[in-house]
């Protein structure tokens, strides 16, 4: 069965705009904003719990012909006047839903990646997808963006759904991961730093620092430290462009 939603001043209305906005609010409900019919489609094929879908009304009876297993789940047509209000994003697609966080534990094992207060949502999402893409073990967050904001979301491309994500002090990750025999190595612009093409990744995690100050120097200290050699004359990569080259460096 269809509900409605007709007003801005509906309960769920204010619900999915506080989801997007709040991320106090998220965490209190342990639930997150999603966007558009790819994420809804990779949210059911990685039997992530979808709690409620919005769908501007214009466009409900296709997506119903389309796809029969949404009738499985509560499905709210929109007028479209409502719905461009129910979502922070600059352009919402056609279909909203509120989906339940997967939080996890800290994972201790090879093939990990820890990120070191990264404030770039897209970089956050982009460095999940690119997990997700390569087999990661798990993505560790310490100090950084919310991985469960719309926007990280978006960016992640669904890999949100698969990857292991998960907030965890990057010291006692390390401490945790040597003592599985796990190397650990922070990506910075030292000389002490080892050049990533000698060293093996396979059974390591990497460290990624910070967009602007990078790896803190404790982190660093307390790991081997490794640098992706470059031949022109950018000072660095993006946070996400290193990670990702890193993580294909361990498969």
């Amino acid at each position: 069965m269809v509900g409605r939603v007709e007003s801005r001043t509906n309960a769920k209305v204010k619900h999915l705009r506080k989801l997007g906005t709040s991320r106090s609010y998220r965490y209190a409900c342990k639930t997150f904003l999603c966007d558009g019919m790819k994420l809804l489609d990779e949210a059911y094929r990685s039997n992530a719990v979808i709690r409620q879908v919005f769908v501007e009304e214009s466009k409900l009876d296709t997506l119903l012909a389309e796809r029969e297993w949404l009738q499985s789940y509560p499905v709210f047509a929109v007028p479209e006047s409502v719905f461009s209000s129910m979502s922070s994003l600059d352009s919402p697609q056609a279909v909203l839903f509120e989906c339940e966080m997967n939080l996890h534990p800290f994972l201790c094992a090879p093939r990990m990646v820890l990120l070191d207060h990264l404030q770039d949502v897209g970089n956050i999402g982009t460095i999940i997808r690119t997990a997700d893409a390569f087999s990661v073990s798990g993505v560790v967050l310490d100090g950084c963006a919310d991985p469960y904001n719309p926007k990280t979301v978006r960016a992640a491309m669904g890999s949100i759904f698969r990857v292991p994500v998960m907030e965890a002090d990057l010291m006692d990750a390390i401490n945790a991961l040597e003592a599985a025999e796990i190397p650990t190595y922070a990506a910075v612009l030292s000389d002490r730093a080892k050049d990533v093409r000698e060293i093996n990744l396979k059974n390591a995690a990497v460290i990624i620092g910070n967009e602007g100050a990078g790896v803190r120097n404790e982190l660093a200290e307390r790991c081997k430290n490794l640098i992706i050699p470059m031949s022109g004359q950018a000072e660095s990569l993006n946070a996400a462009v290193a990670a990702s080259i890193l993580i294909w460096q361990m498969s």
